[in-house]
Parts: C-alpha cells; structure tokens; sequence
C-alpha cells in the first residue's frame, strides 16, 4: 500500500464531492439498473457461447468472432459491474492491493476486447459480402485473430494495471482507495485520447465504413431471371430487414460508448469539466450506459437469427433431457407398461422375452410393425412357441429418447 503523501495532490481535487448525499438517496436506482444489465448481459452472452461451442452446425469462423465478442461481454459482466458498484457504495476498496491492480486489468482488457471483435467481425462480414469468392479463413486464422486480439487489449490495458495503486486514505474520511495514479497529467491526457482514438473513433469508422457499403452492395443486387412481384416484395423486406440490423449494430456501438468516453475525456483533461455535486452520479449512468451494450450484442449478433434460436432450443431441451431422462427411463421400466397400450411411444424400446434370449433395442418402426402383426395375427401358436413370442410381445424395459 502506498503512502499517502503520494496521492495527496491527487485527492485535493476528488475528496470533497458535496454529491455524497444526493448519491446515496438514488443507490437503490443504480443497484437496480446495475442488477438488470447484469442478469441480461452476463446470461445472454453465457448462453451465447454455450450455443456456439456445443452446435456443431455453428461452429465456423465468424460465430467463433461472435462467441469472442460474447465471452468479453461476459466478463466486461462479470468484472466492471459489481466491483464497481460495491467500490462506489462502500466508499472503501475492502478487496485487496492484488484484486485493485488485476481488476482495472480485466475491466479494461474485456473492453478493448469488446471493441476489436466489433471490428473483425464488420471486416469479416464485408469481405463476405463484397468479395463472395475469397476463400474465407480457417479455424487456424480465426483462433490466432481471437488470440491476437486478446494479447492486443491487455498490451493497451497494461498502463491501467501498472499506474493503479492502493492507497490509505483513512485520515480523510475516505478509507481505503483504488484508484489511477499518473506520474504527471501529460501522460494520463496522452493515454486518454489514444484510447478514445483506438476504442471508439476509430472502431466506429471502420465499423460504418464495412456495413454501409455491404448495405449498399446488397441494395443493388438483382435476382436472376424473372422475378415475381412477390418474389421482388420478399427480396425487398429482406434486404430492409439486413439494413435495420446493420444499422442497429453502429447505432448500439455508438450509443453506449459515447457518453462514457466523453466523460473520461472530461475529466482527465479538466478536472473541473464536471460539477462535482454530480460527478459521481454522471459517471454511474454514464457507465451503466456503456455496459448496456453486452445486452444488445447478443440480441443484434444471434438472438433475431433464426438459425441461433434454434440451436438454442435443441441444446435446452438436450440439457432438460440429460437431467430428466433417467428418471423417466427409471419410472417406466419399474411400471413395465407395455407399450402399444399408450398414445405416446417412445422412439426406442427394449424388450425381452420368456426364452432366455437377451434383451434386443427395437425402432418405433419395427415396434409399428410388430403391433400390426399382433393385431392381424388370429393364431395362438405363440403360447407354446418361445421365440414366436419374442417376435409379438413388447415390454419396456428401458426407454431412450
């Protein structure tokens, strides 16, 4: 822990915020809001990675961007809000010097990650569209984008890591701080501008850049052949549909991190730039604001597809049955109903007869059949004919679905 003569010079222009008060009567909104992009953005991103990796429909290279893009929304979740909010509520940083430096890390490196995803994943996307007949990338070259990607953020998030410090603040009524400590004020404002530059400006343009002109070569592609007026009207609604999403993904980007940026902008240039009976409010919506993306990103990037929501419900319904199967498997073979006396069948059965022979997996439709026969089958030679019997008997013993 650092003396406190180090931060003192920081501390005078932050210690006495006369918004303390006003703070603390709106926490119960803060921790309501906070709550509610926590539970959509970290549940939403989980389930969006499990889709990907469990499907092996959806296992190519750009779902593996969007799985990327979903797995750094989960921790953008799982870091930036409750330390935050506990460290803005308690006044105190009760988590240690070690959480105070690898928290600001994974906080800022999960966000950087956030941003470069966005990025491959448009320029992914227009090469696509633009240029159809360029081999896409490999499994290989998606693997080593997602990890250069990685090793790139926390190389950008690094300062953060090294120029946070903890320090004693008891003596003036502020506890324990966690907090940025820059040598001097030029190099916070050169590392802050270089950020918004990287993390926003320049993502933003690339990202507008990619999807306007895909908008615009999709717009002016013309099926081949005669078309139909409800062929052409079909044609129409889909490309204004591929248009409002593309469109959602720069209007999400953009308005989430706008206020954000500008706020540290603000404030790391001017500390005055903000009243500070609202600061500390600001920069709680302000924040909230910018995670509120790791709830759109999974809707805008897999939720309105239809082919994600699909995998999704079979995956639900495999994990449902994984957990249900075996007690339903047990309850029914105990009861020994046979099964051509239920309206519902299960797609596979085991039966087994008097004569010894072993327990044999039959299809619906081989049990189908067998129905048949016994239905049509006027003769009684099966009591004194073991093996006939086997043939015309069904008894479950087991049931897989």
């Amino acid at each position: 822990m650092n003396n406190i003569s180090d931060a003192r010079d920081y501390m005078d222009t932050r210690k006495e915020l006369p918004g303390t008060v006003l703070f603390r009567n709106i926490s119960w909104l803060l921790i309501l809001l906070y709550a509610v992009v926590f539970v959509i953005g970290s549940v939403g991103n989980l389930l969006l990675v499990c889709t990907v990796m469990c499907c092996s429909g959806l296992r190519n290279v750009t779902n593996f961007f969007i799985a990327n893009l979903a797995a750094s929304d989960f921790f953008m979740c799982i870091f930036c809000i409750p330390w935050t909010l506990a460290h803005s509520l308690m006044k105190t940083w009760v988590f240690g010097e070690s959480m105070c430096r690898f928290v600001p890390l994974v906080q800022a490196s999960s966000v950087y990650v956030s941003v470069i995803s966005h990025v491959v994943i448009a320029i992914d996307r227009y090469i696509a569209v633009i240029y159809p007949l360029k081999p896409r990338l490999t499994r290989y070259s998606g693997t080593a984008v997602i990890v250069a990607s990685w090793i790139i953020a926390c190389c950008l998030a690094s300062p953060v890591a090294v120029y946070t410090h903890l320090f004693d603040l008891r003596d003036f009524d502020l506890g324990i701080a966690c907090f940025e400590l820059w040598p001097n004020r030029e190099r916070r404002i050169a590392y802050s501008i270089t950020l918004i530059l990287v993390q926003y400006i320049v993502p933003l343009i690339i990202v507008s850049v990619c999807y306007a002109k895909m908008s615009i070569n999709l717009n002016r592609r013309v099926a081949p052949g005669v078309v139909t007026d409800e062929q052409m009207y079909r044609d129409t609604r889909r490309k204004q549909r591929t248009n409002r999403l593309l469109l959602a993904v720069v209007a999400s980007f953009a308005f989430s991190w706008f206020p954000f940026n500008v706020f540290m902008v603000l404030t790391d240039t001017d500390i005055d730039a903000i009243n500070h009976v609202y600061a500390n409010i600001v920069f709680a919506f302000c924040h909230i604001i910018a995670l509120s993306s790791t709830c759109y990103n999974p809707f805008i990037y897999a939720w309105l597809h239809p082919n994600f929501r699909k995998k999704l419900k079979s995956m639900l319904s495999c994990w449902r049955w994984r957990h249900t199967g075996n007690d339903n498997q047990t309850g029914r073979a105990n009861r020994g109903y046979r099964t051509h006396n239920h309206s519902l069948e299960p797609k596979m059965a085991v039966i087994s007869g008097n004569d010894g022979m072993s327990q044999r997996v039959v299809s619906q439709e081989q049990r189908v059949r067998t129905r048949s026969a016994l239905e049509s089958d006027t003769d009684t030679t099966y009591e004194n004919n073991p093996s006939h019997y086997l043939h015309h008997t069904e008894r479950t013993a087991d049931v897989r679905v």
